[in-house]
């Protein structure tokens, strides 16, 4: 008996999402690979800003390495004979010709293409070095219509299909037909040094935002507005494997409030390591104190930094967060890393999650400081614990939002708790509200997204491990009752989501690896580079997306027609740090 997959028992169970229709862009009507995502069949797999398979659901060989170009770099693995589709809207009536890219990557392998309910005279994927076929005309009413894949000998790949009123449309027309017109390239910064993470602020007080690159070793890389480098720290080479298995830390911050960031960073000197704040300007140093941990060797399990309010006033506390096994430290340190606190306990790798977050969850002006399974009130005393609910250091916290989901006035904490799933907890108390099977639950993310459900939505980023490393949306309302997910099979990666006032509009859109999250809970795929960061980048009065690339390119894009909405929250020094400074691959 073959057992079913869970998602595609989901995709029975769940209400049916209306999947949007194919892009028009420049009077072409674009049916790219992620637009047939929706109806995918099990054995497919999606090659996602990758040359080879993965983010299936099973294992096997992957396909060959793809060609220079893919359309939006992203295309289908046809593994399955199963037909599949999507949805196209055509403008006007008239004779529309398809046209299909794809290759083969096996023996025998072909499919053909109806276009509503039309079977096209060829057949395609069947050429190992890829091809750009015409698929015929078409006679064709204006409106809706489905285009299909059908007649599939599994081992073709493909990455679009067009429908044009052109007879002669050139494979070299694709490339300006790629992603939403309504998104525009503003910045670009090719920086010469691996990422692992960049930071953001005004590290010379010229009133533009800056750069620092963490590296995987956790080396520091300054750059101001212009991409130019302004100083360095090489950290040394011993111990680098240890270091570059996790996100290394630091942060950006105005803590003298004289108008120019500082950065703090790891740092070696001599055979010690040190938590350093660095003039952001010349790299000099102003304060250093030991980093608190156990003395080397030790692994670097979870470092992490993260800007706090814990007195009135301006927000200028430094959270520092050392996992290194065995015990675990949060120390809190004054703008001159003077030491405030210290709350240590004793726990394996990653009990207490990858990040720290510092929120005012009872409406005094103060910060708690959370991390997984603990509250600490801004003295380091401890509010409430999870401890004896969740012992095991393998149902940890990967990702946490603050939010009033149910519009009480109070804040609900939010959570992607690895293999326990989504967990909605009070965030004053800790006690568990719901808690939800989503795989596991890597990123998570709560807001108003969605435009069949009223208020609040949660969204989990379920994180896959068959068959490569992948992920998909599971979505929930505020009571957990499960909405749909999408795709219904994972595409590779372990995405990262972003949100931000991204038309200036007020309203926060949320993007979800390379995606554009649409009203219905679908994505339409928006950039070359997965996103990374979403705030006022330009100092506009609306955010923009920071995308980040294998090749350490850095992107900024913002919206074509956006307005400048400079509300006093944006300018806050609470929010700046809460939502700039403090930003994490979780």
């Amino acid at each position: 008996m073959r057992i079913i997959p869970i998602t595609l028992l989901l995709a029975v169970l769940l209400p049916t999402v209306s999947r949007a229709v194919a892009p028009v862009r420049s009077g072409v009507v674009i049916l790219d690979a992620t637009q047939f995502l929706g109806e995918m069949p099990y054995d497919d797999t999606a090659n996602n800003g990758r040359g080879g398979g993965g983010g299936g659901r099973r294992g096997g060989a992957a396909a060959p390495a793809a060609p220079a170009f893919t359309f939006e770099n992203f295309s289908i693995n046809l593994g399955a004979p199963t037909p599949f589709s999507a949805k196209a809207n055509l403008p006007r009536a008239g004779t529309w010709y398809l046209y299909v890219r794809s290759r083969s990557t096996a023996d025998g392998s072909s499919f053909k293409v109806t276009v509503a309910g039309q079977p096209s005279p060829g057949t395609f994927g069947d050429a190992a070095a890829g091809a750009f076929q015409s698929g015929g005309s078409f006679e064709l009413p204006a409106g809706p219509l489905k285009v299909t894949l059908t007649d599939i000998h599994p081992g073709s790949v493909f990455d679009v299909l067009l429908l044009s009123q052109k007879p002669d449309l050139k494979e070299s027309d694709l490339e300006p037909l790629q992603y939403p017109e309504d998104i525009v390239l503003l910045k670009e910064y090719p920086l010469p040094v691996a990422i692992d993470g960049v930071k953001f602020g005004d590290l010379n007080g010229d009133g533009k935002t800056d750069l620092v690159v963490l590296t995987p070793n956790y080396s520091t890389y300054a750059f101001d507005n212009s991409g130019k480098e302004l100083w360095h720290y090489d950290a040394p080479l011993a111990g680098t494997s240890d270091r570059g298995q996790f996100e290394a830390p630091g942060s950006v911050w105005d803590f003298d409030q004289d108008g120019k960031a500082e950065v703090v960073a790891w740092r070696m000197i001599g055979q010690k390591e040190y938590l350093v704040m660095y003039d952001g300007a010349t790299g000099a140093i102003k304060h250093q104190i030991e980093w608190p941990t156990k003395p080397l060797p030790h692994v670097y399990n979870n470092f992490r930094t993260a800007i706090a309010k814990l007195h009135p006033g301006y927000p200028d506390s430094l959270i520092v967060y050392s996992d290194s096994g065995g015990t675990v430290s949060i120390n809190a340190y004054g703008p001159t890393l003077n030491l405030l606190w210290s709350y240590t306990h004793p726990r394996l790798k990653d009990y207490h999650g990858h990040y720290i977050y510092p929120v005012d969850i009872n409406g005094d002006g103060i910060d708690e400081v959370y991390l997984s399974q603990v509250m600490l009130d801004a003295n380091g005393h401890e509010l409430w614990n999870n401890y004896d609910l969740f012992p095991d250091n393998h149902d940890h916290i990967d990702s946490a939002r603050f939010v009033d989901l149910n519009g009480d006035g109070k804040l609900e904490l939010v959570t992607g708790q690895s293999d326990v799933g989504t967990v909605v907890y009070e965030a004053t108390t800790g006690k568990l509200l719901w808690q939800r099977f989503a795989n596991h639950n890597q990123k998570i993310e709560a807001g108003n997204y969605r435009a069949d459900i009223k208020g609040q939505v949660v969204v989990a980023s379920s994180r896959f491990y068959t068959g490569g490393l992948g992920g998909l949306l599971r979505w929930y309302d505020p009571q957990g009752n499960r909405i749909d997910i999408w795709p219904y099979n994972p595409i590779p990666g372990n995405p990262n989501f972003v949100k931000g006032d991204f038309r200036g509009d007020g309203k926060n859109q949320l993007f979800w690896q390379r995606f554009r999250i649409e009203p219905d809970g679908t994505g339409t795929i928006a950039f070359p580079d997965e996103v990374f960061h979403m705030f006022d980048f330009m100092g506009t009065g609306n955010d923009q997306v920071i995308t980040v690339g294998r090749n350490g390119m850095v992107r900024v894009y913002g919206y074509k027609n956006a307005k400048s909405n400079p509300t006093p929250e944006k300018s806050d020094p609470v929010f700046r740090a809460h939502t700039i400074s403090n930003h994490t691959h979780y």
